[in-house]
Parts: C-alpha cells; structure tokens; sequence
C-alpha cells in the first residue's frame, strides 16, 4: 500500500498544455489508444489538473518501480481514499479494473471492453499543428514547417536545432526489440510504395536473421500499435498492399534518402485517417474513399491547365469504379468543374485539412 500512497500524492497543476481536439471530459469510463508519441498521457494530465487534488490516483504501469499492484489492493485504496478517477497508463488487462465513477485507461492497441468507450488519439494533424506552431505566419508557411518536423507533439515542441537528434531518440525509446526496429527502419523506406509481405520477407532474411513466423509477427505488432499501416486495393483486397507511416517524417529521420512526393501523399492518408474515413487506393488514383463516392490524387507543382488535362484522363478510370467525385490536392490551384457527370475539384492542401 505504501506505493499507492506515493503515486496517490502524484499531484497535475499549472502545466503549461497545449489542448488537443479529443477529449476525455464527457465520458466515464475511456480506453484511450493510440501509438507511442501520440500524447495519451498529455491529455490526462491536462485532464486531471482541472480535478480536486486527493479525488484521483494515476498509476503508469510501463513505470519500471511500478509493481506488485492487484486489483483487491487498488479496491482497499480506492474505498479507503474515496477516489473517484481511476488513471491506469499502458495498462496490459491482466485484471478487471476495479469501479470508479471514472476509469482512464491507456493502451498502443485498438481494445474494446464492456462499459468503456474507446477513442484513438493520433499525433497532430495540420490543425493541431497549427496551434502547436508558435511562429505562424500562414498556412502556407506552416505546411513548410509541417512537413519537415512531422506530427509527433515532441518533436514539434523540440527546438529547430535538436529535432532531428530528439526524434531520433523518441524513435529509439520505443522500440526494445532491436530486430522489430530494424524491420521498422526498412519499412519506413516503403513509403508510399507497394509492397508484397512475402517479398519484403525474403528482402529483409537477407540481411538480418529473421524467421517466416517473426516476420509476420513483427508485422501484424506494427499494424496493431498503429506504427504502419497497409492499405488494400479497392475491391481487390488480396492484391498488393500499400504502406504509410503514423508520421510522414520518419523516413527522413531514419535514412537520408528523399521522395516528397511519397511524404506529402503520406501527409495526405494521415489526414484522411484522422478523419475515421475508409481508405483504399488503385492504379492510378492514391486514394479512394468509398463512403463518399470520392477518389483523391496528390499534386504539388502542376499549373491549372495541365490539373484539368489530368483530371480528365481519370474521370473514365472514376466513372468505371462507380464513383462521383475526383478531388486533387494541390499545393497552388485551386478550381472546380464538371464533366461526364463526374465532379472534380482542386483544393490547396490546407483548405483541405482545414476544412475552409
């Protein structure tokens, strides 16, 4: 009981937070997942600063003095100090938590349990970024920014000169396992790319010992903690898979190779992603959202005549899928027109991700 007692005099106040756009107010009891980096716990303590110090107890279970702790003890505590939160960090379910008026608990991995509601926190998107970014001139200027330093909330808050050091660092502390971070440094050099796991397997067997069932295992563990993500094709879901990353800047961190067409793609899933939208992709359309009839192309540099010559090349490739709308993402034109009763449209990247 004597290291509830001290995690129990763990007091949150005055901290200089930055909000973020979920929250965790309204509900009773949240399981809050996301990636490593995201700021789970940034939004707890933001949370909890605005509670009465003694209502709440905060356990952080990848805490290595954190230990020994069972479910009958937290039940004796909470009784005995009339807690009303329930704060369990990195928590691994090895028991039922115990009732509260509110429970937070934190996770890597999508789970769902009865009487909790489930939320996902993602590191920033552009909006977020914005508001992290305290040399905002434009929204031009920052998409500049955005794309060098990336999402994770660490990271942006690094200064200029030590970012690179400090996201080295952060990409270190989260992996202990030296083999499932070398995979991870090889595919975040697929960005944007396809791949086959098979291929990629045998790729990677010849340059590090690996076996078939570690591979998939490490895998399947990156998809799980939202470390990678591979998209199908639509409606061809056993075809080759495409790969993004949680933040578009990882490549750059981790090899000295360039491809910003392949990060401001990814730049582009993440904020589809964010938006809880259904992503797949085809030949020749990066994205294709079927919940609103919609395929996405990325564009950076293309005056507005040569965009309308290219949108109309694929307006037979979107009427073939069913769908009703082609949208690019651009960098500089923005335009609408319609032709063979499919509408396309061109938006500046930050008139896309804010929404204007």
């Amino acid at each position: 009981m004597q290291l509830l007692e001290l995690l129990y005099e763990k007091e949150f106040k005055n901290l200089p937070i930055i909000p973020r756009k979920l929250s965790i107010a309204q509900d009773d009891h949240i399981i809050l997942c996301g990636t490593r980096g995201a700021g789970k716990s940034w939004l707890i303590y933001d949370y909890l600063q605005f509670e009465a110090y003694g209502s709440y107890l905060y356990i952080d279970f990848l805490d290595f003095r954190v230990k020994d702790i069972t479910k009958e003890k937290l039940e004796r505590f909470i009784e005995e100090k009339n807690i009303t939160t329930l704060v369990l960090e990195n928590f691994d379910f090895n028991f039922t938590p115990p009732k509260v008026l509110k429970t937070i608990i934190t996770t890597t991995k999508k789970i769902k349990l009865k009487g909790f509601v489930t939320k996902v926190l993602y590191p920033l998107d552009f909006e977020e970024f914005i508001s992290f970014d305290k040399k905002f001139v434009s929204e031009q200027n920052t998409f500049n920014y955005y794309t060098i330093k990336g999402t994770y909330p660490f990271v942006v808050t690094s200064q200029k000169e030590n970012f690179e050091k400090n996201f080295q660092l952060m990409l270190n502390s989260f992996f202990k396992d030296e083999l499932e971070f070398f995979l991870f440094k090889k595919l975040s050099l697929k960005q944007g790319h396809l791949i086959t796991l098979l291929k990629l397997y045998k790729e990677i067997k010849e340059q590090t010992k690996i076996s078939k069932d570690k591979f998939y295992t490490l895998i399947q563990k990156l998809q799980d903690e939202m470390s990678i993500f591979l998209i199908s094709k639509y409606k061809k879901n056993s075809h080759n898979k495409k790969l993004y990353l949680i933040d578009f800047a990882i490549r750059g961190i981790v090899s000295y190779e360039k491809d910003f067409l392949k990060r401001y793609e990814n730049i582009i899933f993440l904020e589809l992603l964010k938006k809880d939208e259904e992503i797949y992709y085809h030949d020749r359309l990066e994205f294709i959202l079927p919940k609103k009839s919609l395929a996405i192309i990325p564009v950076l540099f293309l005056p507005e005549g040569l965009l309308k010559n290219k949108m109309q090349l694929l307006i037979p490739i979107v009427k073939e899928l069913g769908l009703q709308k082609l949208q690019a993402i651009t960098l500089d034109p923005e335009f609408t027109f319609e032709e063979s009763g499919i509408t396309c449209e061109a938006l500046t990247f930050w008139s896309f991700a804010l929404g204007s």
